[in-house]
């Protein structure tokens, strides 16, 4: 199986936030955040949305994203409960991220 590194997600995820950014900066006066979103979207973030839990014999399947803009990155269950949050900026960050696979 594949891993990723901290590095490599924190990277992908502040190109898309740099992206958005110039985004909205192009968005007129009085249109809706989220209507303008829908109208002028960009690509997706470049690192995997779902990963394989290697901790469990099972290897359940584990969603993963950023709830802000910060450098946290939340790993949840399909029924939407919170595994772990991994600073990605802390030391530790790819030893945390190492128990999960790539799909």
């Amino acid at each position: 199986m594949t891993k990723i590194a901290a590095y490599t997600i924190l990277t992908a995820h502040r190109a898309w936030m740099a992206a958005d950014f110039e985004r909205m900066q192009k968005r007129p006066a009085g249109t809706p955040r989220g209507a303008w979103r829908m109208k002028n979207p960009i690509p997706a973030a470049e690192f995997p949305s779902a990963l394989t839990d290697s901790a469990y014999c099972s290897r359940p399947r584990r969603e993963v994203g950023f709830i802000d803009a910060s450098s946290r990155l939340f790993i949840w269950t399909v029924a939407g409960l919170v595994v772990e949050i991994i600073e990605l900026t802390a030391p530790d960050a790819d030893e945390r991220l190492s128990r999960y696979d790539v799909r």
